[in-house]
């Protein structure tokens, strides 16, 4: 049993813990908490929660472990993207030039550093203000290019292809 603990001693792994009842194996004259669940360091970056749960013995000599997960997601920070549709906005390189001229207060590289972050958040601005939710929309033109799809295979005639056409051209448009 030393050597086991040295082991788990040795490879950083850490005991969970348990709730419920104390001993896990019993051969009805002798009662020991034989199962446990490990886990390392790494496994904590992952899970911020994990609770060991004892169960009663029924079928087995062993009680089983029911192991309760808990983490958290962390979203990374949303990549930007230039999108090639604001290069047919009127507006775009008025933007870019305002955001550009815009004083950071700063030199060299640093002054780089900081023009080009302000104008990542001045472009997601305008975006969102002249194009609205762009995966909203994108969204809701597929959704009515699935509609008219339907209404045409339900009924293919001229008018619902030509509704169909033109849902679909709106799409291809955003």
């Amino acid at each position: 049993m030393e050597e086991f603990a040295d082991t788990v001693l040795e490879c950083g792994l850490i005991d969970a813990g348990f709730e419920g009842p104390e001993y896990t194996w019993s051969n009805r004259i002798t009662w020991e908490r034989l199962d446990r669940f490990f886990y390392s360091k790494a496994w904590l970056g992952v899970f911020t929660s994990t609770r060991i749960i004892h169960l009663s013995r029924t079928w087995s000599d062993h009680a089983p472990l029911l192991i309760n997960l808990e983490y958290t997601s962390v979203k990374p920070p949303s990549s930007f993207r230039f999108m090639r549709m604001w290069t047919r906005h009127h507006d775009l390189l008025n933007t870019i030039e305002q955001s550009w001229k815009a004083p950071t207060g700063t030199y060299g590289l640093i002054n780089l550093q900081q023009k080009l972050y302000k104008l990542k958040q001045h472009l997601k601005w305008w975006n969102k203000n002249i194009f609205g939710d762009l995966f909203a929309n994108m969204r809701m033109a597929q959704e009515l290019v699935l509609s008219k799809e339907n209404a045409y295979d339900d009924s293919p005639c001229e008018v619902n292809l030509i509704e169909l056409n033109k849902a679909t051209d709106a799409l291809t448009n955003i």
